[in-house]
């Protein structure tokens, strides 16, 4: 089971299993942010949250990669670094 995540409009979090909006309409990205920042700050695992990130049904494709971008932005920057390298690494032809 991945992620535990309920965002509220207030901004507010619970943990479950998915990033899911408010029932009536869609959660602001805004609240979507502040939870994002939150489960980094308690140190969930980076991947875990692109997975939640990518579960939330309410959000774009744009919404859902300014929001990955926001927690990447979040990270170690030597992490981002390293990661980034990998991913150049593995494109290259050989």
């Amino acid at each position: 089971m991945g992620l535990v995540l309920t965002c509220h409009a207030s901004g507010g979090t619970e943990r479950g299993p998915l990033m899911s909006g408010t029932q009536a309409s869609r959660a602001p990205l805004t609240s979507y942010v502040d939870a994002v920042a939150k489960l980094l700050d308690d140190g969930e695992r980076f991947g875990d949250v692109e997975d939640a990130i990518d579960a939330v049904a309410d959000l774009t494709q744009d919404e859902k990669a300014a929001l990955w971008l926001f927690a990447f932005s979040l990270r170690d920057p030597a992490e981002q670094q390293l990661d980034a390298r990998a991913h150049l690494a593995a494109l290259r032809p050989m």
